[in-house]
């Protein structure tokens, strides 16, 4: 499957989904852009997991290739790992014809892509994502960031892939936990944009958690066509693009007092969400079945997995410094039904009254 989609520049992000792509990754990267030097960036997981099949196709293309990694997880999504990445493209001899390809999560395409967005004023990208989050979400839509020591993605840039290549299969290998993540982000996508890709997942709950292949080769297919409608009419995420903040209010403050290692990015998006579900019932009058009934998806999906939840004044200043904020005043994206986003203030009292309800 090959799905186009229009981007802020003037060529379109190729993406292309199917079983066991990885293995042909190389002859697609040498069709499309001839004997040039790639540079993979990956994460040490991704390297033990994944680089041998990738080394092989690329091997067996005749693509010349160097190899930067760096150690798995969000604190190496850091200024720190950004410049040592910029030093290894430097001292490999990468010009402005190289093409740098980011292998692995959401992590590795937000930070390598930065660094292709940013290296000798922008350089080609591919990515090929290997979790969930990245195949539906991260990937999608040009966003290519790095954290500050404030809040999470907050030094950043818009910077287009030329190519996604999706290989469901890489999927197999994920962690449990990692798994959810992109679960979450794939309910996030469906509350605020679609009604039958949300109730696809309600009904399919249970086959998708097993990790059915034919419902996870659907769920990563819809969700990528649903993104691409938003991403597309918004390219630079000035108005509609922010219903895909769904639950990140709150959950890049979570992620940030936690240090970036005591919740993961989908754990703090589905807390985020719980809290945004709650804000609805009382300011948009969404209905409280609804409420519980998405609650109650979200809930499941965390399988009983309790977090301390930092204290609610320490949350609030967080979110006061999140890249979303407007004049000093924090927002937040509601329902007022599943589909029908929007963007509200919130105040203090009325956040941390939601919060003790999840």
């Amino acid at each position: 499957m090959i799905i186009g989609i229009t981007t802020f520049r003037k060529d379109h992000c190729r993406i292309i989904i199917n079983r066991g792509l990885l293995e042909r990754a190389g002859e697609i990267i040498r069709k499309k852009s001839g004997a040039r030097k790639l540079f993979i960036i990956t994460d040490t997981n991704v390297k033990r997991l994944h680089f041998e099949t990738l080394r092989k196709c690329l091997t067996k293309s005749q693509l010349e290739y160097d190899l930067i990694s760096f150690p798995a997880g969000e604190r190496s999504k850091s200024l720190a790992t950004y410049n040592r990445i910029i030093s290894q493209l430097l001292k490999k001899g990468a010009d402005r014809r190289s093409i740098l390809v980011t292998f692995g999560g959401g992590v590795t395409g937000d930070m390598a892509g930065f660094a292709a967005a940013t290296y000798m004023r922008g350089i080609e990208l591919i990515q090929i994502p290997t979790t969930l989050v990245g195949q539906i979400d991260s990937s999608i839509g040009g966003k290519v960031a790095i954290d500050s020591e404030m809040t999470k993605n907050l030094i950043g840039s818009f910077y287009s892939p030329s190519l996604i290549m999706i290989d469901p299969n890489l999927l197999s290998t994920l962690a449990e936990r990692d798994f959810l993540n992109g679960f979450f982000e794939a309910i996030k996508i469906a509350l605020v944009q679609s009604r039958p890709l949300y109730k696809f997942m309600k009904d399919n709950f249970t086959a998708i958690m097993r990790r059915d292949t034919r419902l996870l080769e659907q769920l990563i297919r819809r969700c990528i066509k649903e993104k691409a409608k938003i991403v597309t009419a918004d390219p630079f995420d000035l108005n509609i693009r922010a219903i895909l903040n769904f639950g990140h209010t709150l959950g890049h403050a979570l992620e940030s007092a936690g240090g970036y290692k005591q919740i993961t990015h989908g754990e703090a998006v589905g807390r985020g969400m719980l809290v945004a579900l709650r804000l609805s019932q009382v300011m948009e009058k969404l209905p409280c079945s609804r409420v519980l009934e998405a609650s109650a998806i979200i809930n499941s999906a965390f399988r009983q997995q309790r977090i301390k939840i930092p204290n609610p004044n320490r949350l609030w200043k967080i979110m006061t410094h999140d890249k979303k904020v407007e004049n000093g005043r924090v927002r937040f994206i509601l329902l007022k039904e599943i589909g029908k986003p929007v963007v509200r203030t919130v105040n203090k009292q009325l956040f941390i009254e939601a919060l003790k309800m999840i």
